[in-house]
């Protein structure tokens, strides 16, 4: 996997859990508006659960990130040196 590649992939598990956490999100105020019948505590618990999903999606993506950043100052410092 290359340095772009990483990138990438982890922008798009941030964005990924950006969404996950949206949603639930939602769900949440959704469940506790006084306007809309009192959802499930099973449908809050499931959106309880998409959230802590998003936090290890979004840590995942951040070491994706770092090690794209890694591989890039690597490959910097070996050109650099090359010269």
């Amino acid at each position: 996997m290359n340095a772009v590649s990483l990138f990438t992939s982890g922008l798009a598990g941030l964005s990924a859990a950006d969404a996950r956490v949206n949603a639930a999100a939602a769900n949440v105020v959704r469940a506790t508006s006084p306007d809309d019948i009192p959802r499930l505590s099973m449908d809050r618990a499931t959106d309880v659960v998409h959230m802590m999903l998003a936090r290890y999606l979004y840590n995942a993506s951040a070491q994706l990130l770092r090690a794209g950043d890694h591989l890039l100052g690597t490959l910097l410092d070996v050109t650099s040196s090359s010269r």
